[in-house]
């Protein structure tokens, strides 16, 4: 159960700045002064890492789907250009949205 200075909220519970002193959950100056030289010296790693590879071009559907979610299917090789238009792996149009949907 807990302490009166405590909040339970959910399974977490909520010491106040006192209680938690006294649990010493608070970090001591070293503690933290640690924590501060790892962060600085990931930040320096980070700042002198090279750039990220290229990904692979986008189908337009968020940055979930790209271009390798053909591979394997019969529409590998195909691309989409800004307009939505989408060209087979030759670089020809095609009407893949035409016939899926007949009417449109």
């Amino acid at each position: 159960m807990p302490e009166p200075d405590s909040e339970k909220v959910g399974r977490f519970t909520f010491y106040s700045r006192e209680e938690s002193e006294a649990r010493g959950l608070i970090p001591s100056d070293e503690e933290l002064a640690r924590a501060d030289e790892l962060l600085a010296a990931f930040e320096e790693k980070r700042r002198n890492a090279p750039p990220e590879p290229a990904r692979s071009p986008s189908l337009g559907l968020g940055e979930r789907w790209g271009v390798d979610s053909l591979i394997g299917t019969e529409f590998e090789g195909w691309t989409r250009d800004a307009n939505g238009q989408w060209y087979d792996k030759d670089g020809h149009p095609t009407s893949h949205d035409r016939d899926a949907h007949p009417g449109n």
